[in-house]
């Protein structure tokens, strides 16, 4: 598998092609996401951190902002200004130095409002503990349930799968 990326991402770099995206349908397994945040070092033995940096945020707010019908947010994503979807990860380091550092989050910012990293407990605007998590639930799921119904009415109205 590595040669195929390596031709890909070697083939890109040279063309000057810019729309390549970071993403993985693994959001809820712990053990994996230290292999899915393993990436990002990856990646730069063909990009540089703010290459990586892009395809992981903006340029998927980019492609999914392509989708049309299919997109499930109003307004402008893969961009921070008012009125547009974009969440914020609060890191401990520079990663465009290192992008290792990356990987060291100390709080997110959804919707307006800030969660511990280590936790996620809402502790901004006021504190908030937070519920288990659907996957932490006896016989819970990797897809949300809302996620599931959402890509089910796409399918049944799109004849589209995920």
């Amino acid at each position: 598998a590595f040669s195929g990326i390596d031709q890909l991402f070697t083939t890109a770099k040279k063309i000057g092609f810019e729309n390549i995206v970071f993403g993985s349908d693994i959001i809820s397994s712990p053990d994996q996401i230290e292999k899915i945040l393993g990436e990002f070092e990856q990646r730069t033995k063909w990009f540089t951190n703010v290459e990586v940096l892009r395809q992981a945020t903006s340029k998927g707010g980019e492609l999914l902002g392509m989708s049309s019908v299919l997109n499930p947010y109003p307004g402008k994503l893969g961009v921070i200004e008012e009125g547009a979807h974009a969440d914020l990860l609060l890191i401990d380091g520079n990663p465009l130095a290192d992008i290792e550092a990356a990987e060291m989050v100390h709080a997110t910012l959804i919707n307006g409002r800030l969660f511990e990293a280590e936790t996620m407990n809402q502790v901004w605007p006021q504190r908030v503990e937070r519920e288990p998590f659907f996957w932490e639930l006896e016989g819970g799921d990797t897809i949300h349930p809302s996620t599931a119904t959402w890509m089910a009415e796409r399918h049944g109205r799109y004849g589209c799968p995920h």
